[in-house]
């Protein structure tokens, strides 16, 4: 029934409704009567199971079904002309009849095809307001998101059809949303070009596809024009300041006349004021900490990022785009209309403007076809490429755009735009997970690729999502089944097992990280149960939030190791030492192993029970717990070791001699290196209780076990026990009479290497009671076994896994030297698991000094102290920050609060790969070559100089080192010499070591250098005067050169490997470096990977 007088659309019957939504109860109806009844509800009405009316209202009690004249007269834009027997509607713009209702009863009713008509003609409408909204947010997209109230006054048309507080753009809000901001200021230049504001962004953090990770902008203070140029180092600044103002000078006929910027030291160098000088430029600064006063710069820099943003966001590109990103938005910016210019835009008060847009505007990073016109495209091959639009061509009339699979970048007016698509998958804005992969050569991936466990054949494990019940977008989208590939997935709905460790809930991966226990039975119970009740409060169905942006998780991935070594890393990680007495007698696994200890000291009369002397000196103990591990991984046993505190030793009254040689950490790399080039198999042994098998001549004293006193006794030592001054060499000097008896040889390079030479070769190399088997000779090895478990008491830990905190995985093609269990145990102990990492160990160009910050407490004194003392031991297998803790050493004796804060950028470092190691390969001939640098009077506090060096085995890294040289040099080609030479006494040092395990060097080995002064000087056989202060050094190279066993080849600085170990570099040359070192990370996430 068509009624004047309702303001709504009443149906009362309720099963007209389709879609139907319960009112809140406050909302009436007031009815012709002067009655007033409640609204039930508010749905849509299907008529004919095809048409739907909104916003209908149900009144329960209301008999008809009433349509609202002026709700029809509105929608369809007609009138209604009502007669005796008919009411006819009519278009007011065309003038045709749209629909007839006769009268019946006295009310005139519309048949169901003229509702039909009726609902046609509203769709028709709403139809055509979509598509006005649809094209309305295209040139959003196209002019990156500019602001609606400016894109209204472009295109009043699109907008006359619907209201723009109604609409919304979710980007937006992710790229753009901002603090409160200051007031503008209202001073302005009066020609363009008189006042410039410059700021350097960066660093990014992620490197673009060309390498840059900086950009600095220039603002016209006149025409609020931006210039940007991308910056690979802040280095660089000097030489585009002076291109900028050039440009300025030739193409726009103008001449810069202040110059304002911070004070950063990119823009207060000498060759910029030198510049700013010769053209009579002022340089205005802010001043420090008042980033305001650069205001005009720093606003410019907000606004490039929030377009920057959302030209990603909006089309799911990876964040490397970000260049390419940032200089479309430049384009922009000077292209729209601007509110501090009274409406006009900065392009067109620029001197000699161009049309602003040469070229129609696309939308950034949407899908494109670029025309192929290479001339190798046969009859029957695809007449395009599909690549990425990522913007305009600065000196040519095209767009640019780049095929993501090969990286060719293509300028062309030869393409088609799909703007609706994305060339990627959905990227990670909230509530998603994605992290970047490592970079890696293709010779590491292809060394290592059967330790990854990787097959192309095989796809990768997808995650299961619940379906949502008011959402279809959270399905999963994934690429190929490449080696490397990507994927991405939406978190579900359903509350997930988390724990409080922030990995949990950083790496919702199929595979589980190993770091965390496995779900119990209990747990999974709990979480089916929380799945099936919805109806929770919804502080029990959220699970716990990550408290960090940057989780572990998203840096060390266990996804690609094999099934053994995994199941290794799994228990390895999974272990947990006591650190008291109490809290290891509370497990009985570990009051069993401190019983089993006690007893083997008491079978072996290692001490005797008597009263405390008067007088004696009473030396203390402890206990130290570790876990033993099987070849597979599995837990081998529990063991609880006493030791002697020695420090507690006075000399001449508890000990006298005490040295006792042990394993240089680099001829365990030396050997590892052989192992994997000649093919031999590692062996681990240990000695249980090795110290017990010396005895003692001094009378010492100690304290009874903690858990095992007595009162008023005490042990009178008569073996040497762990922890003693004397016991390493009693210990070491038993070992070492037993293998001089059986036919070893003790080597000169390392006296804790024992050779055994015949048609082959056999090793045995000792760390105090930890040793290394290995050689090319089986049978010997197994006859060494039992030779020594008939000498001692002798645990065969297998194939070598585990060596001095050092993890070893080895396959067909190479072996990895890593410590990634101790640098999770260092940055958990630190708290820096969820810090954020850097790319470098030390901030560039900055020198540590005494004088640097203030003196710390006894407290964080030590502190500092033990973590450089832990960093140190993490530089047996991290060379790249072997510099950084060389300077962090040289301030134990007096730390302070910036020393401190440079340890803490260390960790935050570590952070960002805890799993690197070095990269050992096979290799067919034996070679040794070394790097040497010196950064000439480096430090500020001595005007000492800084040696680096590292020597390859064969392209195997096996010896470096960073330290201060002990005198002042006067000349950087003396500091190069000093250099050079320590590295030949290591070169030396490795060919003597090879010599005593049957390697002969033919070659002459090599020593790089990247200074030609101290080339010269070695290779000239005439002593001048100014080599007197180096003359010891002189010869003793210069007879190896005679020798033929030496020569110094020459090579560029920007080349030099041992560069990195000599001062703090920059992000770009410092990860080239640490390339050339062979380090590997077998942990790092794969692109994609989460």
């Amino acid at each position: 029934i068509v009624d004047s007088g309702a303001t709504h659309h009443i149906p009362g019957n309720p099963k007209l409704f389709h879609e139907y939504k319960l009112s809140s109860g406050k909302e009436r109806v007031s009815l012709a009567d002067g009655s007033s009844t409640c609204v039930a509800g508010e749905g849509t009405l299907s008529l004919l199971d095809k048409f739907h009316v909104q916003g209908a209202l149900h009144v329960p009690q209301f008999p008809l079904n009433l349509l609202s004249v002026s709700r029809l007269t509105k929608e369809l834009n007609c009138e209604l002309i009502f007669s005796a027997d008919r009411c006819v509607l009519q278009d007011l713009v065309t003038g045709k009849r749209i629909g007839i209702g006769l009268a019946s009863d006295g009310l005139y009713r519309l048949p169901i095809r003229v509702a039909t008509a009726l609902l046609t003609a509203i769709r028709k409408t709403d139809k055509r307001r979509e598509d006005c909204l649809q094209s309305f947010m295209y040139w959003h997209e196209r002019f990156g998101h500019l602001p609606f109230g400016i894109l209204k006054h472009l295109f009043p048309d699109l907008c006359s059809s619907f209201d723009l507080s109604s609409i919304s753009c979710d980007v937006c809000q992710f790229a753009k949303h901002v603090r409160a901001s200051y007031p503008l200021s209202s001073s302005c230049a009066n020609e363009a070009f008189s006042q410039i504001h410059s700021d350097v962004w960066g660093p990014s953090g992620i490197h673009t596809r060309q390498g840059f990770q900086y950009f600095i902008t220039f603002i016209d203070d006149f025409s609020r024009a931006t210039f940007i140029y991308l910056l690979k180092d802040r280095s660089e600044v000097p030489r585009i300041i002076e291109t900028f103002i050039l440009l300025v000078h030739t193409q726009y006929g103008a001449n810069v006349k202040t110059f304002r910027s911070d004070n950063a030291r990119e823009y207060m160098c000498q060759p910029i004021e030198e510049f700013l000088r010769q053209w009579g430029i002022v340089h205005e600064t802010s001043c420090s900490y008042t980033p305001p006063q650069n205001g005009v710069a720093e606003r410019k820099n907000r606004q490039l990022l929030n377009v920057t943003r959302a030209l990603l966001f909006q089309r799911n590109l990876p964040k490397h785009y970000w260049g390419d990103a940032v200089l479309i938005s430049a384009y922009l910016i000077n292209r729209m209309r601007s509110r501090v210019l009274n409406d006009r835009t900065p392009h067109s008060l620029l001197p000699g403007s161009r049309p602003p847009f040469p070229l129609p505007p696309r939308v950034f990073g949407c899908v494109c076809f670029i025309h192929d016109h290479s001339p190798n495209v046969k009859k029957l091959d695809p007449r395009s490429i599909k690549g990425v639009f990522v913007g305009y061509s600065p000196t040519q009339k095209g767009y640019k755009c780049i095929d993501p699979i090969t990286g060719r970048a293509y300028v062309t007016r030869d393409v088609t735009f799909l703007e609706h698509a994305s060339y990627f998958g959905a990227n990670p804005l909230q509530g998603e997970q994605s992290v970047g992969r490592e970079e890696y050569s293709q010779r590491q991936e292809l060394q290592f690729i059967d330790f990854l466990d990787y097959k192309k054949a095989e796809s990768l494990n997808t995650v299961d999502v619940p379906e949502k019940e008011e959402r279809g977008d959270n399905s999963i989208e994934k690429e190929g089944p490449q080696l490397f590939g990507q994927f991405y997935s939406r978190r579900g709905t359903r509350t997930e097992v988390m724990t409080c460790d922030a990995r949990s809930t950083s790496n919702p991966n199929a595979t589980p990280s190993l770091d965390e226990p496995s779900p119990t039975k209990e747990t999974m119970e709990t979480h089916d149960e929380v799945e099936k009740n919805n109806d929770l409060p919804i502080a029990l169905r959220k699970g716990v939030r990550s408290c960090t942006q940057h989780p572990i998780g998203n840096f060390v991935s266990y996804s690609r190791l094999g099934k053994d070594y995994k199941c290794f890393v799994s228990t390895l990680s999974l272990a947990v030492i006591p650190r008291t007495v109490a809290e290891a007698q509370s497990d009985s696994k570990w009051a069993d192993a401190m019983k089993e200890e006690i007893d083997a000291l008491r079978r072996n009369l290692t001490w005797k029970v008597v009263k405390i002397p008067e007088a004696a000196h009473l030396v203390g103990s402890k206990w130290v717990y570790t876990i033993k591990y099987k070849p597979d991984g599995s837990v081998e046993r529990y063991k609880a070791r006493l030791v002697a505190k020695g420090f507690s030793q006075k000399y001449g009254i508890d000990y006298l001699e005490t040295f006792a040689p042990v394993a240089k950490m680099k001829t365990v790399r030396v050997i590892i290196s052989l192992a994997v080039m000649k093919e031999w198999k590692m062996y681990q042994l240990d000695v249980k209780n090795a110290f017990l098998n010396g005895d003692l001549e001094e009378e010492v004293y100690m304290h009874m076990p903690s858990g095992y006193e007595e009162p008023e006794k005490c042990c009178k030592l008569k073996k040497a026990l762990y922890g003693l001054k004397q016991s390493p060499r009693a210990w070491f000097e038993r070992l070492r009479r037993v293998m001089l008896r059986h036919g070893y040889k003790q080597g000169n390079g390392d006296h804790t290497l024992f050779v055994k030479k015949e048609s082959r070769v056999t090793l045995l190399l000792v760390y105090v009671d930890d040793m290394i088997v290995t050689g090319d000779e089986e049978e010997e090895i197994i006859k060494l076994k039992g030779l020594l478990a008939t000498e001692f008491d002798l645990k065969d830990l297998g194939k070598l896994r585990y060596f001095l905190g050092m993890e070893v995985a080895r396959s067909s093609t190479g072996l990895v030297l890593n410590q990634r269990k101790y640098t999770l145990d260092l940055l958990e102990e630190t708290g820096k698991l969820g810090c954020r990492p850097t790319p470098t160990p030390f901030d560039t160009g900055h020198k540590l000094s005494l004088r640097d910050g203030e003196p710390l407490c006894e407290e964080d004194k030590g502190r500092y102290q033990r973590l450089v003392g832990k960093l140190i031991y993490l530089t047996l297998t991290r060379p790249d920050i072997t510099f950084a803790v060389n300077v962090l050493s040289q301030f134990m004796h007096a730390p302070t609060d910036a020393h401190l804060k440079a340890v803490d950028r260390v960790l935050c470092y570590l952070k960002k790969n805890p799993g690197k190691g070095l990269l050992y390969v096979k290799q067919e001939t034996v070679e040794i070559e070394g790097y040497s640098d010196a950064d000439w009077a480096g430090c500020g506090d001595t005007r000492r100089s800084t040696t680096g060096y590292c020597v390859y085995l064969r392209g195997n890294l096996v010896v470096w080192r960073s330290k201060r040289q002990d005198v002042c040099s006067r000349s950087s080609a003396e500091a190069e010499y000093r250099a050079v030479a320590m590295g030949v006494s290591e070169l030396l040092w490795l060919k003597i070591l090879l010599t005593d395990i049957g390697i002969e060097i033919e070659r002459p080995m090599k020593m790089y250098c990247d200074n030609k002064s101290a080339i010269n000087l070695a290779n000239n056989p005439v002593l001048h005067d100014r080599t007197k202060h180096v003359e010891i050094d002189r010869h003793f190279i210069r007879e190896r050169i005679d020798a033929k066993e030496l020569i110094l080849p020459y090579m560029k600085s920007e080349d030099q490997t041992a560069d990195v170990l000599t001062k703090a570099l920059p992000s770009a040359s410092f990860e080239r470096n640490v390339s050339k070192l062979g380090m590997f990370d077998m942990y790092a996430q794969l692109e994609g990977e989460c």
